[in-house]
């Protein structure tokens, strides 16, 4: 997806997709690096965010990212999703204490990565009661999708075995931003695992 389309630019075009079918992946392919471009995609449910420029192994590699359920982002615009982290405010007040035990449960394996066959699996249940569980959890934080619950999982120190390492490389260890929180910057990695940058 571009950023500049006619009729309706991508970010919009993001947004009313992903309202329509939820469990789309898009990627945005684009020219653009600023912030005001790429704050607004992630916020309209962009899964990735790639510049034009990319070498075309590191497309693919973030195709297949995306498709996988990761967030991957070109290294140029990572300072874009950093900066408002010296003005960044308190999260709003989160709606996490209605979550019932099994759906904090499962929250906490959507934080981790897993799908929901990986999920039923590790729960012994079935992947419908996981989906069923998921719809829920997003009704009540009143999130969009997967990878908001994911992040507002972190936020609110749900996930707790995470490592923490001083630096990662992006383009190194393949690894995907997801969110930033405070001093904390959120990576993935391809395999799965979630990392702090401190």
């Amino acid at each position: 997806m571009d950023v500049s389309m006619p009729i309706v630019d991508g970010i919009e075009a993001t947004r009313r997709m992903k309202r329509i079918h939820p469990s789309i992946k898009i990627l945005i392919l684009t020219s653009f690096a600023e912030q005001d471009y790429v704050i607004p995609a992630l916020e309209a449910g962009a899964d990735g965010y790639q510049l034009k420029e990319v070498e075309p192994d590191q497309l693919v590699a973030s195709i297949v990212a995306v498709y996988r359920g990761s967030t991957d982002l070109h290294p140029k615009v990572t300072p874009a999703v950093f900066q408002p982290l010296s003005t960044q405010k308190q999260p709003k007040p989160s709606h996490i204490h209605t979550l019932t035990p099994r759906e904090t449960e499962v929250l906490k394996e959507i934080a981790s990565g897993k799908s929901n066959k990986e999920i039923a699996a590790d729960l012994h249940i079935t992947e419908q009661t996981v989906k069923t569980h998921v719809s829920n959890i997003l009704a009540k934080l009143e999130l969009d999708d997967r990878t908001q619950a994911a992040l507002h999982a972190v936020k609110h120190r749900l996930v707790y075995s995470i490592k923490r390492i001083s630096y990662i490389s992006m383009r190194a260890c393949h690894t995907n931003v997801l969110e930033s929180y405070h001093s904390f910057l959120l990576f993935r990695k391809m395999d799965n695992s979630l990392y702090y940058i401190i």
